[in-house]
């Protein structure tokens, strides 16, 4: 396949640290000290004059003109009218200050203030040069080759805040294909685009301390790219993850980004960045036309130390081009992780990690945990290419994929991972994800928004659909978002996100508890409960912990209406209590469990099994659904092995060799909905099929037949 994305980025260095707060994302605060307030309005009647001081509400500046020439220092606020719209450019040259930053924001009230261009590819709505310490708040952005262009040619940079900001219909420039793309050094069209042209070395950074919260982007080539014209390496060798470092991103929204014909790259493109995490945010639709190099919803690119955690990769659309991935491992990647989100539909699969950028590519200690993988067209996640051998943990993931949880393609192999505990749903419709499932109604998907004023007895939340939050009508807390809670005051006060049991069953349940605002407080008390009983916790998440703590369980009976809980109280008090939390549920089939075929090829050595594996084994294939227990016209499959051959036998005894465990039970006969299963040998290598040629290997003799479906 082509190498789709980064034509520089494999000679650069990415480092990414992407925060993603919960519902009311923590904001450092903006002191304003020996400042001044510029107030532009160019409404009827605003009796504005570019001439003027522009001080006041009174007489403001019509336009950016004035901004242009002008270099702006701490505390500094440029404020725009709302319900005003201009078609011109506004630069921003000059900082604030660590205590004192500059801002971009709106004042009076009505609809944001726009700054929608001309839709060329050359037109930009805001150009930051070389920024330090500005926040940027309530804008609409739209129609030009780049939204909010931030460039830097100088290095050591701190402190950018982007929030509440809307970007829409940015496009025109792909793989800096333009005049203006290059000497930009903007790859693709991007809303908000931090990129420039730096020499740096593995020690030096151009930026640290990156915020964006509350960001809604549509209908663009891309909506957020940190961009280094597709990459940069760092001067002594290194792969330049450390450019950026320390990025927060919350509460993004990214949908139908469908830029120009001439390429949807991505809806979101992370270079050179270290320590990011994203966290409650909903990517959908993303990568949404043709791109001959493909396509992807996050393209992740020289980072290393980032986290994508509670949220939502959901319908990367086939657009008949190459990927069509919710998750592209490009390049050059290190501790990289994809941590308790739901990820579905996506044409091709979930995830991609991919191989194809020669000997000098690294990919390494990624983690792929706690999600829930439904209908992704190449499987929940795929391995392509051979130039180097990926690591990392595939672990505790829930699943319902019609092509397998891992897949494969060009001689790739998943041998550089560690699977384990990763749990097959009985069918698609038998998951259930907080964030996804979020509605306006009680009881929808089996989810109900709760409060307690005892930690007993619950009540149902009135829901608030100004801002789609479940919360008193006459006060702000207890209150439940699409990925969020926040409690009350009294001591005794819980609010929970409950799901009620639809069919009695087996269940396991996924979710990680983080801290969405860290600014302070005592931290929260987190628990999970059955009909009122607690069933994991009660756990206290402290004030600052955005990395979160695991609350799995597994083979969880429930029975009709039974009714699980994710419960949040607070630690003292509720001050920065906004938490985190986006629990999912599937029915598993845990009394038919899957009989997988793993590979060693360093050994060589097939291990087929109903249970776990050692490192070093990759998953080719699920050959069917055993029983758990014996029934009438079954035979048990036990696991054995003969030094390092691993095989499976119908003898108890594992015909003299060391008996590993009870498979389960397979149909001795053949029935509905059942296939047979074949033992075979490769030399010394023992391996089972459904092929009774084995697959032009030496046939040994039929098992039995296996389940076609969990049960």
């Amino acid at each position: 396949m082509p190498i789709r994305k980064l034509g520089f980025l494999l000679g650069s260095a990415c480092v990414i640290t992407i925060l993603l707060l919960s519902l009311n994302p923590a904001t450092f605060p903006v002191a304003y000290a020996n400042s001044t307030t510029y107030y532009v309005n160019n409404q009827s009647g605003s009796n504005c004059n570019d001439a003027g001081a522009g001080t006041t509400q009174s007489a403001p500046w019509c336009d950016f003109t004035p901004i242009n020439s002008h270099t702006f220092g701490p505390g500094d606020q440029i404020l725009l009218a709302r319900g005003a719209s201009w078609n011109q450019q506004m630069t921003i040259n000059g900082s604030g200050a660590a205590g004192s930053y500059a801002t971009i924001d709106a004042y009076g009230s009505g609809a944001q203030p726009k700054i929608i261009r001309n839709g060329n590819e050359a037109d930009r709505a805001i150009r930051m040069n070389d920024p330090s310490y500005w926040s940027v708040n309530n804008l609409e952005i739209g129609s030009a080759g780049t939204g909010i262009l931030v460039y830097y040619d100088t290095l050591a940079h701190q402190g950018l805040q982007f929030s509440n900001i809307y970007v829409h219909d940015i496009r025109g420039i792909h793989q800096g294909n333009t005049t203006s793309g290059q000497n930009d050094r903007i790859w693709n069209s991007a809303g908000i685009e931090i990129t420039g042209n730096v020499s740096f070395t593995s020690t030096q950074y151009a930026l640290q301390n990156v915020t964006l919260s509350n960001i809604e982007g549509t209908h663009n080539q891309d909506s957020i790219s940190f961009d280094w014209f597709n990459g940069l390496t760092s001067s002594d060798g290194g792969d330049g993850h450390n450019l950026v470092q320390n990025v927060t991103m919350s509460s993004l929204y990214l949908h139908d980004d469908n830029g120009p014909a001439a390429g949807c790259d991505e809806g979101m493109r992370l270079v050179n960045m270290q320590s990011v995490t994203i966290f409650n945010s909903r990517l959908n639709d993303e990568g949404a036309c043709h791109s001959n190099s493909g396509t992807a919803g996050i393209i992740f690119g020289r980072l290393q130390n980032v986290s994508f955690v509670n949220s939502i990769m959901t319908n990367v659309p086939n657009t008949s081009s190459p990927d069509q991935t919710g998750f592209d491992y490009e390049c050059c990647n290190d501790q990289v992780r994809i941590r308790d989100s739901y990820i579905a539909g996506n044409a091709g699969a979930g995830i991609e990690f991919l191989a194809i950028h020669g000997s000098s590519d690294h990919s390494t200690n990624s983690e792929v945990a706690g999600n829930v993988f439904s209908n992704n067209g190449n499987g929940g996640i795929e391995r392509l290419g051979t130039d180097i051998t990926p690591t990392g943990t595939i672990r505790d993931n829930l699943y319902s994929e019609p092509a397998g949880l891992t897949t494969t393609s060009g001689g790739a192999n998943f041998s550089g991972f560690t699977l384990t505990n990763n749990i097959q749903a009985t069918v698609s419709s038998a998951l259930y994800n907080a964030g996804n499932d979020y509605s306006g109604t009680q009881g929808q998907h089996g989810w109900s928004y709760q409060y307690s004023n005892d930690g007993a007895s619950w009540s149902n939340l009135p829901y608030d659909a100004s801002s789609s939050t479940w919360k008193p009508t006459a006060a702000s807390v207890p209150q439940i978002t699409q990925f969020g809670m926040h409690p009350d005051a009294c001591s005794q006060c819980w609010v929970g996100r409950a799901w009620t049991a639809p069919s009695n069953g087996t269940i396991s349940i996924r979710s990680r508890v983080l801290k969405g605002d860290i600014s302070g407080g005592n931290g929260v008390v987190a628990r999970i409960t059955k009909n009122g009983s607690v069933i994991w916790g009660p756990q206290t998440i402290a004030y600052n912990d955005q990395v979160g703590i695991e609350a799995n369980l597994d083979n969880v009976a429930v029975n009709t209406n039974d009714v699980v809980r994710f419960e949040i109280a607070n630690n003292g008090d509720n001050t920065y209590d906004t938490t985190s939390w986006d629990p999912s549920i599937g029915y598993t089939a845990s009394g038919t469990p899957a009989l997988n075929r793993y590979y060693n090829g360093s050994i060589p050595d097939h291990w087929i099994t109903s249970g776990a594996v050692a490192g070093g084994y990759h998953l080719e294939t699920t050959l069917g659904y055993l029983y758990a227990s014996s029934r009438s016209g079954t035979v048990a499959l036990y696991g054995c092995l003969n030094g390092s051959d691993h095989f499976v036998s119908l003898d108890a005894a594992c015909e003299g060799k060391s008996v590993l465990r009870t498979e389960g039970w397979i149909d001795s006969a053949s029935a509905t909905g059942t296939t047979q299963i074949y033992r075979c040998r490769s030399g010394n290598d023992h391996f089972v099929s459904i092929d009774a040629s084995c697959e032009g290997q030496t046939y040994e003799e039929s098992l039995g037949y296996v389940l076609n479906a969990p049960q």
